[in-house]
């Protein structure tokens, strides 16, 4: 079994970027968001761009540090893919985390990535896919 963890991604410059930018309504505040501290409100977070980056950012580097949660969470055959920011997503075993250049993306909506994941995973074999968004 193969699990993914998609994010949307947010490049500058873009045709989304502009999009999403027309839909940012009201005031914008820009927070320093880390793992130790206490999220901003959810429409806070979620309505600026560079603070959903910014919370995208640190799951992720959470889920590749976290050893015991790699032994934990893919037991047997569980493999995890996580998008991220960059390109090409990393795939997490109860041994290792390595990039998976086959899997290289330069969609921005996680709808469009899952997709992919799905039909590479599913011609590579595997029995299922979920997705953990």
């Amino acid at each position: 079994m193969c699990t993914c963890k998609v994010f949307d991604r947010y490049d500058d410059f873009s045709t989304k970027s502009v999009a999403r930018g027309g839909r940012e309504t009201g005031v914008t505040r820009t927070h320093q968001l880390r793992i130790e501290t206490k999220l901003p409100a959810q429409n806070v977070v979620l309505t600026v761009v560079e603070n959903k980056k910014q919370l995208i950012s640190i799951i992720f580097g959470e889920l590749i540090r976290d050893r015991l949660f790699h032994v934990e969470c893919t037991k047997g055959t569980l493999n995890m893919i996580v998008t991220r920011e960059k390109p090409c997503p990393v795939e997490i075993s109860s041994e290792e985390v390595k990039t998976r250049r086959d899997l290289e993306t330069h969609h921005e909506e996680a709808d469009n990535i899952i997709v992919q994941q799905v039909l590479k995973t599913k011609m590579w074999g595997k029995s299922s896919v979920c997705d953990l968004r």
